[in-house]
């Protein structure tokens, strides 16, 4: 679902509009002293019309575009982004201000500022969210493509739904995440989900075999944005709706036959069942993901922590073993509380745990780490 933000050059027959103003200083004057006043309004209303975009100021926005196919992880990476964000703000400031008339001026106002929102948060995921300012200029144009997108579907209701509408909420959402506003994600990926599912309440479910679309059945729902409001109500403490969320996904991409992302998915249900305090629910989940996909650290590293506050040592050192000298991921960064609780977002109770003081039944007790529930 990807924005397709390159706009389409309907003005491809655009040409360059000279507007000279009246050269009073240098030629012999054509007027008297008395008209030129009126000379000098009527060359700026000329000067001030709507007009098309140039082709230069066409392949100068394409050129922008194209920018933001650019590997963040090359070099000169944040120039570009820069680069680009500047000559998309340049076009938006023309567009918004009535300067440049088109065509489809509505749809273009709108891919500018998504091009722009998009700019905005690769700059800003490159030095690891250190730039919350353009978070919340990404969200600032999020906020006007999307109410110009449903403005115009709410003018035209017989008009398809924009592509680009229920991608742009889940990115809005995610904005909404770097800047911790979870309410607001939440209601975004909402919105998204609303968008995609059949208008007719049927299920959303794979397509396989020689199966084809039928009338009603939607754009098809992306698990992913399912994991996303997940998250976001775990943070706002809503785990029992996350659960909900995660178990969907986890079906669909179980008939897709994505397994990794399954086990993700079916690993964060458990993390949420934990933060709902249905520990035993947890523990037989993240079971299942450590049987069917044993390289997935998360899992091992939860069920040590959630056995270790149970004071089943054995157990509990089994799992932390095994994710750290089996998996290449390995659980150094596991035993960092900051990162396991911001960063892996797990629910608070299992974050704490209960440390083991003194003997357990006779066993010396191993060392905690960081995390106090986790053995090193």
């Amino acid at each position: 679902m990807a924005v397709k933000a390159t706009p389409g050059c309907r003005a491809a027959g655009a040409r360059l509009l000279f507007l000279l103003l009246p050269l009073w200083a240098l030629w012999p004057l054509a007027f008297t002293l008395a008209e030129l006043p009126r000379r000098i309004l009527i060359s700026a209303a000329v000067a001030a019309a709507p007009r098309k975009a140039t082709k230069d100021e066409l392949y100068e926005i394409a050129g922008a575009f194209a920018k933001l196919a650019t590997d963040p992880r090359a070099p000169s990476a944040s120039s570009v982004y820069e680069e680009a964000e500047a000559t998309l703000g340049n076009a938006i400031s023309k567009w918004e201000s009535g300067a440049i008339t088109a065509p489809a001026i509505v749809e273009e106002k709108a891919r500018l500022r998504l091009g722009r929102a998009r700019a905005r948060i690769a700059l800003n995921d490159m030095v690891g969210g250190s730039l919350p300012e353009k978070a919340k200029g990404a969200v600032e144009d999020y906020d006007v493509a999307i109410g110009i997108m449903e403005d115009d579907l709410r003018r035209n209701p017989d008009k398809l739904m924009y592509s680009e509408y229920p991608d742009a909420l889940v990115k809005r959402g995610l904005a909404n995440e770097e800047l911790k506003n979870w309410a607001r994600a939440a209601q975004d990926y909402t919105k998204a989900i609303d968008a995609l599912r059949p208008k007719d309440g049927r299920p959303d479910k794979a397509m396989k075999g020689d199966a084809t679309i039928q009338e009603g059945d939607g754009l098809g729902m992306n698990p992913l944005i399912l994991n996303f409001r997940g998250n976001a109500l775990s943070q706002l403490g809503r785990y029992d709706e996350a659960v909900e969320d995660y178990r969907e996904a986890t079906q669909i991409f179980d008939n897709d036959g994505e397994v990794r992302q399954a086990s993700f998915s079916r690993a964060n249900e458990a993390l949420a069942l934990f933060g709902a305090g249905r520990d035993a629910e947890a523990e037989k989940v993240m079971q299942v993901v450590v049987r069917n996909d044993p390289g997935v650290t998360d899992a091992h590293v939860a069920l040590a922590a959630s056995y270790w506050s149970q004071r089943k040592i054995a157990e509990a050192e089994s799992q932390w073993k095994f994710a750290c000298e089996n998996i290449d991921t390995g659980c150094q960064s596991y035993k960092d509380l900051k990162w396991v609780a911001e960063i892996r977002r797990w629910p608070p109770s299992l974050v704490a745990g209960k440390p083991v003081d003194g003997d357990s039944e006779g066993q010396s007790s191993p060392k905690r780490d960081a995390c106090s529930n986790l053995i090193v």
